[in-house]
């Protein structure tokens, strides 16, 4: 495909029209675009050659001169920028100059492109711009020729073709072939191209002497039909020399094979393989149940510490020493199969000690055979062993609890460990006392059976202990020691081990952050924190609170405690009511707790003790009021009311009460909470008779609350004064008269000098 756009640019001299004897020359450039190789292959980063081909006639006009021909037919300044278009492809190139392209020969513009990975195989067409410009006509009798210009953009198609190829690539190779061995080679190769290959075969060529195949240094291995994506795996047998490093040693692998078209092809590939170390052995763990003059297990832990995994492998102990001996002989051998590189296995076979082998090291040689790749026996260099004859069975004995403290039973616990090298069977532990003030319920000896017992085991064993009243907080020794049956059937007793048993302490208590808000005729609190100081976890526990006074009330003198571990603690509460007859000043309160030792018997603490202060009485509102009224009149009386106490009081009714000559007009007032140390402000209307002498007057009130805990308090009756003012033309002294609550008591009031004397009677 073309397209071409023209554009007449630049006239260089005055048209002039040329006369028929005038020398005329026309032409343009013939441009078009072929690539020299235009197979690509997906995922392949390539260049395309593009030649640029100019065909350009001149046409012969008149008297054309013949030089001017190659003026007209010539592409100067040429550019070339090529685009994917519809083509798998990424052009890398963005625009290529090639200057001037005449009619002679083509000139090439190349283009880095990146076929797409899944590039479908067939034919794209791939847009190229070219643009030029050239001279289209020259006319005009010389010297005075005229030439006038045109550029051209056009877009010439090329065409790629996505071909199918095959292409390999090795996966993976190496050896086990160990330094002066012999082993295989496996190389792992992909055709890891978009065809497959027929007729091929594999070939490996050792660029090192120390590495060849069967004596020669290269192998084949022929493959047929080799299918895209196909991974094909090549065993070629191979010996290493005994001179050779552990390094890579360098390959070159050839894939020879056919393509689609039949056309014979062939590719190189490098690799390499790191020989095998020799193979070798390492000892773990050497170590015999057998004392001297008696037969056990010799077990032996090797570990292949070759990279290389052996076949049917055994391994041969041989005795260097008559006093050890496998049964009666020197040697033996055990088999153990396959044995992966790095892996360890246990051997084990019966040794036996003559009864004069000393306790010292006796020398064993171990021998690991195998069987190679190429199907022959192969051993290892032996591995020197040392032996030691076991020792005799041994215990250790450690008390882990002690529950008996002196002049009491409890537990004692021991942890016994199975020291020796040997599995016990039918095991029982006894304990034996050597002092009278340590006993086993009352005996100086106590056994436990264990059963069986395996080397470096560890059991517990709890016997009944008894510490008589004398006994002292000083260690006991006790001698324990393990009956058994050993591996022979044979009955036996090990040694004894001696143990310190000491007494355990005195199950001990304490007191920690006590308070208390305790006031004279008000309710408080005893609070505080019990800690178990041990050294025994108690279950079950309650604390008791003891009786202080008449005058001291607990409504609840018992607080469950329960299960307490060592050093642990728990917090507690009593509720207390102080009576108003109650002195205030300091008092001690006792606590005592009941609860069960491990062993679920009741036991009950020594007294704990708490000191604290009862406050005075306090008054439950403080009142204020400044107030006056006039002798003939009334007033609002305005109240402010206080809680004085620790809590919130609710529902509060005020009742206000007075005694001639004053009146109370309102006497009720009502607040539905006053919060602690908050105040409030009651109202009431009071009057004062028109004979009030200007003085004091005392108004009485008190108040009815309820309680957070919903009890319904009277509190005491407060006095608050009353002034009253002289109205205008009052006397210096009068007398009032008043009746108290139909008593038939009265009071007169007597003002002298300023000093008001009263009597009244009680209200009612």
């Amino acid at each position: 495909m073309k397209l071409r756009t023209v554009a007449v640019l630049l006239l260089v001299a005055m048209l002039v029209v040329p006369t028929p004897a005038a020398a005329i020359t026309r032409g343009e450039p013939d441009i078009s675009l072929v690539l020299s190789d235009n197979r690509v292959t997906p995922g392949e980063s390539t260049t395309l050659t593009v030649n640029v081909v100019n065909s350009g006639e001149a046409d012969l006009v008149e008297q054309t001169i013949p030089t001017e021909r190659s003026v007209v037919t010539t592409a100067r300044g040429t550019t070339l920028e090529m685009s994917a278009g519809d083509a798998p492809i990424e052009v890398q190139t963005s625009e290529v100059a090639v200057g001037s392209v005449g009619t002679q020969a083509p000139v090439p513009a190349q283009f880095d492109i990146h076929v797409d990975a899944d590039a479908k195989p067939g034919t794209y067409d791939v847009p190229v711009e070219v643009s030029y410009s050239y001279t289209n006509q020259i006319a005009g009798d010389p010297p005075n020729r005229v030439q006038s210009q045109e550029t051209v953009t056009e877009t010439i198609d090329v065409t790629i073709r996505v071909t199918e190829q095959a292409t390999f690539e090795v996966v993976s190779s190496e050896t086990d072939a160990p330094v002066g061995g012999t082993g295989e080679v496996v190389v792992a190769v992909e055709n890891t191209g978009n065809e497959a290959a027929s007729d091929a075969s594999f070939a490996l060529q050792s660029k090192n002497s120390d590495l060849t195949f069967g004596g020669s240094p290269s192998a084949e291995s022929y493959v047929g039909e080799w299918e895209a994506g196909e991974v094909r795996n090549f065993t070629f047998a191979a010996r290493v020399g005994g001179d050779a490093e552990r390094r890579p040693l360098a390959l070159a692998g050839t894939v020879s094979y056919e393509d689609g078209d039949g056309v014979p092809q062939e590719e190189t590939l490098s690799l390499g393989v790191v020989p095998a170390a020799e193979q070798t052995f390492t000892t773990r763990t050497v170590s015999t149940t057998a004392a001297p003059g008696d037969t056990g297990r010799l077990t032996v832990e090797l570990t292949n510490t070759a990279d290389r995994t052996l076949q049917d492998a055994s391994v041969a102990f041989q005795s260097n020493n008559a006093a050890l001996t496998f049964g009666g002989s020197p040697s033996a051998s055990s088999f153990v199969g396959e044995w992966a590189p790095g892996e360890s296995r246990e051997v084990t076979v019966e040794s036996t000690f003559a009864p004069s082998a000393e306790n010292r090291s006796f020398t064993v040689d171990a021998t690991v055979s195998y069987t190679g790749p190429d199907g022959r026996t192969a051993s290892a260099a032996p591995v020197t062993l040392s032996v030691v004859p076991a020792p005799e069975q041994t215990f250790a004995a450690e008390v882990t609890d002690v529950t008996a403290s002196a002049g009491d039973s409890g537990r004692l616990t021991l942890t016994m460990t199975n020291t020796g090298e040997r599995a016990l069977s039918d095991a029982t532990v006894s304990l034996q006392s050597s002092n009278a003030g340590l006993t086993f319920g009352g005996s100086p000896s106590a056994s436990s059976f264990v059963g069986e017992w395996a080397p470096g085991e560890s059991r517990e064993v709890t016997v009944e202990a008894t510490f008589a009243p004398t006994a002292e907080n000083r260690t006991y020794t006790v001698d324990t020691t393990v009956a058994y049956e050993d591996a022979d059937g044979t009955d036996a007793q090990s040694a004894a081990v001696t143990v310190g048993v000491t007494p355990a302490p005195e199950q001990s208590f304490s007191l920690a952050n006590t308070d208390a808000t305790l006031r004279v005729g008000d309710e408080g609190t005893l609070s505080g924190e019990l800690v178990n100081d041990g050294p025994s976890e108690i279950e079950n526990a309650v604390l008791v609170l003891q009786p202080v006074s008449a005058n001291v009330d607990t409504p609840e003198t018992e607080y469950a405690v329960g299960d307490l571990a060592p050093g642990e603690s728990v917090p507690f509460e009593y509720a207390v009511e102080v009576s108003s007859e109650a002195r205030d000043g300091p008092r001690q309160f006792t606590y005592r707790l009941q609860y069960d030792d491990g062993d679920g018997e009741a036991r009950e603490s020594d007294p704990l003790y708490a000191r604290h202060e009862i406050g005075p009485k306090r008054q439950v509102f403080d009142v204020d009021s400044n107030v006056s009224v006039q002798a003939g009149s009334s007033t609002t009386m305005e109240i402010t009311v206080t809680n004085n106490g620790e809590q919130e009081l609710t529902d509060v009714t005020a009742k206000l009460f007075a005694d001639s000559p004053i009146t109370v007009d309102d006497d009720e007032a009502f607040v539905d909470s006053i919060p602690a140390g908050e105040s409030r402000t009651l109202v009431f209307s009071i009057s004062a008779a028109g004979s009030a002498t200007a003085k004091d007057y005392p108004v009485s009130m008190d108040f009815q609350y309820t309680e957070p805990d919903g009890d319904t308090k009277l509190s005491d009756t407060y006095q608050i004064p009353v002034s009253v003012t002289a109205r205008e033309g009052g006397g210096i002294l009068s007398t009032v008269p008043f009746g108290v609550g139909g008593l038939g008591i009265g009071a007169a009031v007597l003002l002298l000098g300023g000093v008001a004397f009263a009597v009244r009677g009680r209200r009612p």
